[in-house]
């Protein structure tokens, strides 16, 4: 008896211990991302982070602007504010939202086309990225709530403002979940979302944890649970269970060799999502990479698209 007990304590023990590594992995600022978004550099046969960087449109805007917020129950939270060049009077805004595990910089070349087209940008860095504070990454799910609050800062800027909210990878889950809880915007472009955020993180785990892979996710979404708050838990990450309440104009964007959301991510999405959408499927694309591998039929369908939501 004594032998079962401490065997259970020692396997119970692994188990915490496993879970701890996990969300220091995924979701601690401190840890480096390195080795989770290398295998999306190797699919993409160049690193749109770093290409991002080398270009810097964002910082390099004589007119940028700084804008900080500090939401109930969340860090002060960063964003860069980009005017349009042609004036206020259209009041159409962007909300660029960047993927995993960077910030808004990376979102320069998107900022770039919308830009041009007269769009006001406002560039959200994420909670835990950028000059952003936080230690916990939002990961998408709990980022939407920050993204909330943006979207009455940009309300309170222009009160007349038409927003489209604009994303990449968690970025993209963050504006889903902003239009599946019906926000007030114009529509959302979604390229390269997850489905499921647990859903997500254990289909990475699976070749190397097997039938464990379950039980170490559950213990490293409870510590997160803890440490980001309740409301913010993985398994609340399930835009599969929640698209069909949005009624937001929709634009979900995927490439089909993604292998960080794999593009059956974007397949459980049009199975549930009912409002009309437009969906841009890009062959040979990895993660974040549709931009990149056509540019010519990712723009003319992102242009259709606003013509549409915003006349």
């Amino acid at each position: 008896m004594l032998w079962a007990l401490i065997i259970f304590l020692v396997v119970y023990l692994m188990l915490i211990v496993s879970g701890h590594l996990l969300f220091s992995a995924v979701a601690l600022r401190s840890t480096s991302k390195d080795r989770i978004l290398s295998r999306a550099y190797e699919e993409n046969g160049y690193d749109p982070y770093r290409e991002e960087l080398e270009q810097g449109w964002v910082e390099k805007q004589t007119d940028v602007q700084s804008v900080t917020i500090h939401p109930a129950m969340a860090p002060v939270l960063h964003a860069y504010h980009i005017p349009s060049a042609a004036g206020r009077e259209e009041h159409r805004w962007v909300i660029a939202s960047h993927d995993y595990a960077c910030d808004g910089r990376y979102t320069g070349t998107y900022s770039k086309w919308f830009h041009e087209r007269g769009f006001h940008l406002l560039i959200p860095d994420a909670r835990a990225c950028g000059k952003s504070e936080g230690r916990i990454l939002g990961l998408g799910y709990a980022d939407h709530y920050d993204l909330k609050a943006w979207i009455r800062k940009v309300l309170e800027m222009d009160p007349d403002a038409r927003i489209v909210l604009f994303g990449l990878g968690t970025g993209a889950a963050a504006s889903l979940f902003c239009a599946v809880e019906n926000e007030p915007v114009c529509g959302v472009i979604s390229d390269s979302s997850y489905a499921g955020l647990k859903e997500a993180v254990m289909a990475h785990l699976m070749s190397r944890l097997g039938g464990m892979t379950k039980v170490v996710t559950n213990f490293a979404d409870t510590e997160y649970s803890l440490l980001c708050g309740l409301r913010n838990s993985w398994r609340r990450g399930n835009l599969w269970q929640r698209i069909s309440k949005c009624k937001i104009p929709l634009m979900l964007i995927h490439g089909e060799e993604d292998y960080f959301f794999p593009v059956k991510h974007l397949e459980v999405l049009e199975e549930k999502v009912i409002v009309p959408h437009t969906t841009l499927r890009v062959e040979g694309a990895g993660h974040i990479a549709c931009c990149h591998s056509d540019p010519e039929k990712y723009w003319t369908a992102a242009g259709d698209f606003l013509d549409k939501v915003l006349g």
